[in-house]
């Protein structure tokens, strides 16, 4: 929740609409307001479950990338990129991760996961103060902050758009 006053501020040059679009009833509706904020010439990024990789047999997916009954609907990445053509925009960029899956020690979906697991099991726990004592203590959480970007589930996806000029 954020103040929608500072949308007047626009039209801007980037919009990040991260973990957004599963949560709202049409994701088309969402993104056709998005695009009155966005310059021409501008980006969005989109990130979001990508219903191609999710393997509903791994109960962890039932966690974060289904999310049920909060995530309303799971997209791929062709229905993702129909939606912004729909509105003039080009896929620029594609990653097969999230933006925030990185190569760096303890910044990757892996150790995300298995720290909101260690904590509490819910995503409630990523969103207290850093129990970092409880973290370090953990040899599966160690691992998985040193390699869990190589290890990744591939179930989320981000796609960057360009809005036409």
């Amino acid at each position: 929740t954020g103040d929608a006053a500072i949308l007047d501020r626009g039209p801007f040059d980037f919009v990040l609409l991260q973990d957004v679009l599963e949560h709202v009833e049409d994701g088309r509706v969402l993104l056709g307001e998005m695009d009155g904020h966005l310059k021409p010439g501008g980006h969005i990024l989109v990130g979001t479950p990508n219903a191609a990789n999710l393997n509903l047999s791994r109960p962890e997916y039932f966690w974060n990338e289904v999310h049920a009954p909060y995530h309303l609907h799971i997209y791929t990445r062709e229905s993702v990129e129909d939606m912004g053509r729909a509105l003039g925009w080009a896929p620029v960029d594609f990653f097969d991760r999230p933006y925030h899956d990185r190569p760096v020690f303890g910044l990757n979906a892996r150790a995300s996961r298995e720290y909101q697991h260690l904590i509490d099991g819910t995503m409630d726990g990523v969103l207290e103060p850093v129990r970092l004592g409880k973290a370090l203590t953990s040899p599966k959480f160690l691992f998985y902050a040193a390699f869990g970007y190589w290890l990744s589930f591939r179930s989320d996806m981000t796609v960057i758009f360009q809005k036409g000029v």
